[in-house]
């Protein structure tokens, strides 16, 4: 059985910063990557990784809201309209979720990485073939259901 397609929004490059040169160099000369579980960045030790609200989402989908106000007592319909507003999502995964996450500036340049994850970055010139690697070697390892999808996070 073949490995699944790796899928999402690639850009033209990607940077991988680490607080550790030992860390990007076994990515750049042996392969080594290394997933985190989503949730672990609620309470992360580094605080400039921490994020408390990872793997939660919060959205406002801006549109035509249904509003059915109903009489507090008979909790009959007492009257229905819809006028612009915002629909409020939220939601949050079940299931374990692994990531890897690496950077891409607005400018595309090294140099506005954020630094505050580290001094040592790595420069992978095609993402598309990096999650394509990851997906046949997850692929390999008998995870026959594990796909890389490249996602921005803006």
């Amino acid at each position: 059985m073949e490995a699944p397609e790796a899928f999402g929004e690639f850009p033209p490059h990607l940077f991988r910063v680490f607080d550790r040169e030992d860390y990007a160099r076994a990515l750049v000369e042996k392969g080594v990557v290394r997933f985190g579980l989503l949730r672990s960045y609620r309470k992360i030790e580094n605080a400039a990784r921490q994020d408390s609200s990872e793997g939660d989402a919060f959205l406002q989908i801006p549109g035509d809201v249904i509003t059915i106000e109903l009489d507090r007592d008979t909790l009959q319909t007492k009257r229905e309209y819809t006028k612009p507003g915002y629909l409020h999502f939220s939601g949050e995964h079940v299931n374990p979720i692994y990531i890897y996450c690496c950077s891409y500036p607005p400018s595309g340049q090294m140099d506005d990485c954020p630094r505050q994850f580290g001094a040592h970055v790595v420069l992978i010139r095609d993402p598309r073939r990096f999650a394509q690697q990851i997906t046949n070697a997850l692929h390999h390892l008998d995870w026959p259901r594990m796909v890389i999808e490249c996602v921005a996070v803006r």
